[in-house]
């Protein structure tokens, strides 16, 4: 009987295969946009392209809202992210916070951390999976509100950590957060845009958009040999430096790859200083595996 994953796998390559025969499947995602450059090619059907438009990486063939709501509804595995753990596991993470995990979100802390003097902020978490990193987020000081796309992680939030799991979007208020924080989402959305402009709406002037996602620069392509490997059925979106300066290029950014905590050049703290210049636009080392951007709103 085959496994679960090769089933899904099977299941990618032939929405792949018949998507390929649509060309609105391989407009840009995120602009619509039908120009685009081949940059590299899977399974012979599947490419990554830039857009010329906005500048984004993409799969394509691509996915629309239905389609991609429909995978991570009922196919997305992507282990300790996506699969639920027992009571008695889940007291066991609960007790070290998580810190004996690769889902500790100790170096996320600190880079929010050096963002405000202030404590008790409001913050958003977009894309909580089964709330993890809400939970630690949480018990930092901060005043959390999540969203998850998939209702069994996103009910596991709130029945089991006791997270404040939205379905809504429109229950949100413009000007309500600190802080607009996602941590590895943005590659598996079918609309960046969407989101982003979901963001600038709910932070407040001055607040904070922060998004954590595999790094697409070319700079970490010379240094990683799997590069190639972090784009595809998972990931139709592999965000870089190029894409987010045109995004932004009216916003103050500061744009870095990890390890954000242990760089002394560029440390945390420095993240502070960058922003206490005016109109600042910083984009630091991006040889590293994740890449991280965080956006000023005016």
């Amino acid at each position: 009987m085959m496994n679960k994953q090769l089933i899904n796998k099977l299941r990618y390559l032939r929405q792949m295969f018949l998507n390929s025969f649509k060309l609105k499947k391989f407009n840009c995602p995120n602009c619509d946009n039908p120009s685009n450059k081949v940059l590299e090619r899977k399974f012979l059907i599947t490419t990554l392209r830039r857009c010329q438009n906005c500048y984004l990486m993409y799969r394509a063939p691509t996915l629309n809202e239905e389609e991609s709501n429909k995978f991570y509804q009922k196919s997305y595995s992507q282990g300790f992210t996506s699969n639920l753990p027992s009571d008695e596991r889940l007291n066991e993470l609960l007790k070290t916070n998580f810190e004996t995990t690769d889902r500790s979100y100790k170096k996320y802390l600190d880079i929010l951390d050096n963002l405000y003097d202030e404590k008790n902020l409001n913050l958003f978490d977009f894309g909580c999976s089964w709330g993890y990193g809400s939970y630690q987020l949480k018990k930092r000081g901060y005043d959390v509100k999540a969203f998850e796309v998939s209702n069994i992680r996103a009910n596991f939030a709130k029945t089991k950590l006791n997270i404040n799991v939205i379905d809504d979007f429109n229950t949100l208020e413009q000007d309500q957060f600190d802080i607009f924080f996602s941590a590895h989402v943005l590659e598996h959305l079918p609309n960046i845009n969407k989101i982003i402009s979901l963001a600038l709406k709910i932070l407040k002037r001055g607040g904070f958009f922060v998004a954590i996602t595999p790094n697409g620069s070319m700079i970490h392509k010379k240094n990683n040999k799997n590069w190639n490997k972090l784009w595809g059925h998972v990931h139709p979106n592999f965000l870089d430096e190029i894409f987010y300066e045109n995004l932004f290029k009216d916003f103050e950014y500061y744009i870095s790859s990890s390890p954000y905590h242990q760089n002394l050049i560029e440390s945390n703290s420095n993240i502070k200083k960058v922003f206490e210049k005016q109109n600042s636009k910083y984009c630091a080392n991006l040889e590293h595996h994740e890449l991280l951007i965080i956006v000023r709103k005016k």
